[in-house]
């Protein structure tokens, strides 16, 4: 389960970087690497040798759990930043969940370092130590944040999805925020299973950890599908759409030359266009203004063009409109 949970958040740190572009907001960024690292040092095999390597006395659990927590913060405050356009809902936000991360992250060093007997690696920590009331309390009090986290995200992604109307934002911002929904509910069932077991309830703890598995590996599932969506998508366009644009131009290109033909001062420069990225989109914008020019220079040129060669120049024009509406 640990291992499926760093593999989808190692595959979307991947995306994000893939994807990354100067001046962007880190938080995605953030989160998923500090989340990743996380999952890695609860894999029970990293986690004994590095635990092991440190003393043994389960350093490696708290320092998992204040990643965990802190990617928690940067994951939210990213969702909400993204699906909010309200700047008070991002700024209540971010001024509240700063102060509570950060006495969580307090309470959890302290609970850890002076309230838990947990002398001997343990691969298994709540199931081996969890009857402590220490070690309970440190349990839920990270869940109570995550699930405050989390619910705060979810309601900000259902209540501001309807705002979007890039389809794909939409359906990404659908999975996030069920995603959000079930981590909350994971989150719960987490608190119940750490009071149940600190009671000595172990039947119950045993029937909601049948429980525990699916709601893990279904909130990552549905916060990586869709916070990997988007940038995923806009990869793929970005290295097909050089291919998509030649096309047009290509299309194009006999309606142009027929139209810019004794026009001399209008002709498209191709040496005044510099070869980065995007320039393609730039010549067949040109070309399309320099069309529309001619036409509107010589009230002729539209019988000589034809009704082909005009219906290339409006395929160009309807493609230029649809990569100007489409979301970056």
């Amino acid at each position: 389960m640990e291992i499926a949970a760093a593999g989808m958040m190692l595959a979307l740190t991947t995306i994000i970087v893939g994807s990354w572009r100067a001046g962007k907001d880190p938080s995605m960024l953030w989160a998923s690497s500090l989340i990743s690292t996380s999952m890695l040092l609860n894999i029970d095999y990293l986690y004994t040798l590095t635990d092991t390597s440190l003393g043994g006395h389960n350093w490696v659990d708290l320092a998992a759990n204040l990643l965990l927590l802190l990617g928690v913060y940067f994951l939210v405050r990213g969702i909400i930043r993204g699906a909010s356009s309200l700047e008070y809902s991002k700024q209540t936000f971010e001024s509240w969940a700063r102060c509570a991360m950060q006495a969580v992250c307090l309470c959890v060093v302290l609970l850890f370092v002076c309230f838990m007997e947990v002398p001997l690696t343990s691969a298994q920590f709540m199931k081996d130590y969890g009857d402590q009331g220490g070690v309970a309390l440190y349990s839920a009090v990270q869940y109570a944040f995550i699930g405050a986290s989390m619910a705060s995200a979810a309601v900000t992604c259902f209540r501001f999805r309807k705002f979007w109307t890039a389809t794909l934002y939409r359906r990404a911002f659908t999975a996030v925020g069920s995603g959000c929904y079930l981590a909350l509910l994971l989150s719960l069932i987490i608190i119940l299973m750490d009071w149940t077991h600190y009671l000595g309830h172990l039947d119950a703890v045993a029937m909601l950890s049948l429980v525990y598995p699916w709601l893990h590996s279904a909130s990552f599932f549905f916060l990586c599908t869709g916070l990997s969506f988007p940038p995923a998508v806009r990869r793929l366009r970005e290295w097909l759409e050089p291919v998509d644009t030649q096309k047009v131009t290509d299309l194009l290109y006999p309606t142009w030359k027929l139209a810019v033909q004794g026009n001399a001062l209008i002709t498209l420069n191709t040496q005044v266009l510099t070869r980065k990225r995007g320039w393609e989109l730039a010549r067949l914008h040109r070309m399309v203004i320099e069309v529309h020019d001619c036409m509107a220079m010589d009230t002729s040129m539209r019988a000589r063009l034809g009704p082909e060669r005009l219906k290339s120049l409006t395929q160009a024009a309807e493609y230029l409109d649809k990569l100007s509406k489409r979301p970056r």
